[in-house]
């Protein structure tokens, strides 16, 4: 997954004319498990590349666990910095 992430940063990056170092990553975050997974391999590609990676997650108050989701991501975004 890392390596068809990167190729698809690096796609991004050229059709832009940026380094991929010069690029702003927006990750919409659930708290699931997909944005999660996806969440972990992005944290690790801009350890390597150097890429501003910023979270936002939105309450729609849909789920039972909304309340629950919000403060899962607050944590995560936290724990990283982010």
């Amino acid at each position: 997954m890392n390596n068809l992430l990167l190729k698809k940063l690096n796609k991004y990056a050229g059709s832009i004319t940026k380094e991929i170092n010069q690029l702003s990553i927006v990750l919409a975050y659930s708290s699931g498990q997909d944005s999660s997974v996806l969440f972990d391999v992005l944290r690790k590609l801009q350890k390597q590349l150097s890429f501003s990676l910023l979270l936002v997650h939105i309450n729609h108050n849909v789920s039972s666990n909304a309340s629950k989701m919000v403060q899962h991501a607050k944590y995560i975004a936290n724990s990283y910095k982010i």
